[in-house]
């Protein structure tokens, strides 16, 4: 990689003009349902998820109410609210955290899902860590809760991650953190 000299005059619009120019940002007005293209994770997630979920599909942002969508493009402006990544099993492999929703507007509910690569081969193994009926999904969304300590909302359960977490939020309500733990995942909730 080249090493190049900026000057600092106006070296702020100078790098910000090379981000956007490199896709490394979003530009202004940039749909963000591009953070949700199947082009996130890899094709064999999508096809298990349509062979083994069929009439489900990832949340996007357009599936959260405006006010929701405004929360979420403030705090996580890069990310899909469908879809976490991270080393969440330990494995070398970078695993896949996904919320499903019905692909019908009129059906309620929702899947947590994690699939992770094993072996050589790249073997998918799923993991379902949530599904509700009849809960409405339009509030919830997921993403990587980094490594560090997480106390439970009661502050009797203190954790540390050695790895990352799948946050499941309800915007309006509170968080739950899924980790894993001697080969399989729990859940601590965070916040009420």
């Amino acid at each position: 990689m080249k090493k190049i000299a900026i000057p600092f005059a106006g070296t702020g619009i100078l790098l910000l003009g090379l981000f956007l120019s490199s896709g490394l940002l979003p530009s202004y007005g940039q749909n963000p349902e591009s953070f949700c293209s199947e082009r996130r994770f890899p094709p064999e997630i999508g096809k298990m998820v349509l062979d083994k979920f069929p009439g489900w599909r990832v949340k996007t942002n357009e599936d959260l109410d405006p006010n929701h969508q405004l929360l979420w493009q403030q705090n996580r402006f890069m990310e899909c609210p469908g879809i976490s990544r991270g080393h969440f099993t330990g494995f070398k492999e970078e695993d896949f955290g996904l919320m499903l929703i019905p692909d019908r507007p009129d059906r309620k509910g929702f899947k947590i899902l994690v699939i992770s690569f094993r072996g050589k081969a790249r073997h998918p193994v799923l993991f379902v860590l949530r599904e509700e009926s009849n809960q409405d999904q339009e509030r919830f969304v997921v993403y990587q809760a980094p490594k560090g300590k997480y106390s439970d909302f009661r502050l009797k359960n203190e954790i540390e991650l050695l790895r990352e977490g799948i946050a499941v939020e309800d915007l309006e309500m509170g968080s739950s953190l899924y980790y894993w733990n001697k080969n399989r995942f729990e859940r601590l909730d965070l916040v009420r």
